[in-house]
């Protein structure tokens, strides 16, 4: 599998569970390392009727896992000066304080409810999984310069 032809695109949604239509423009992110996992479960459909024959098992509900290694670097030419990795790390519970035209801060909160849920699209070789209601659930952040 080329690792290359992977991207990962988010934006947050509107209304939380309401998947967010995605284009190339929400794919800023630089992305490393990337999985996307989806469990499924299934019922069996047995219904009573005039046939023997039998029909496929039905898809009930799922979720699905997504993890990736991306950069925070730059501003991505955003017009308010917070960089399109920010959303990211709003959906996996900190808090962005911006101060206009001098820095921006995050800040660690507990109560995920009040984090912004993303609709996410990875694809990878050409394959989209789509998420929606997505929210973090580990961030570490490792700092490295000069590289």
């Amino acid at each position: 599998m080329n690792s290359n032809r992977r991207t990962v695109a988010t934006k947050v949604e509107a209304v939380e569970g309401v998947y967010e239509p995605l284009v190339a423009a929400d794919a800023t992110l630089i992305v490393e390392d990337i999985t996307a996992n989806i469990d499924a479960e299934f019922k069996d459909r047995r219904p009573v009727r005039a046939t023997l024959s039998t029909l496929t098992s039905c898809r009930t509900k799922g979720q699905g896992t997504v993890t990736f290694t991306f950069e925070m670097k730059g501003e991505d030419g955003n017009s308010d000066g917070v960089p399109s990795w920010s959303r990211v790390l709003q959906a996996c519970g900190l808090t962005e304080t911006v101060d206009a035209g001098v820095d921006i801060r995050w800040t660690p909160n507990d109560n995920l409810t009040v984090a912004p849920s993303l609709s996410i699209g990875v694809q990878i070789d050409g394959l989209v999984r789509q998420y929606r209601s997505c929210r973090g659930s580990a961030l570490s952040i490792n700092m490295v310069t000069s590289e």
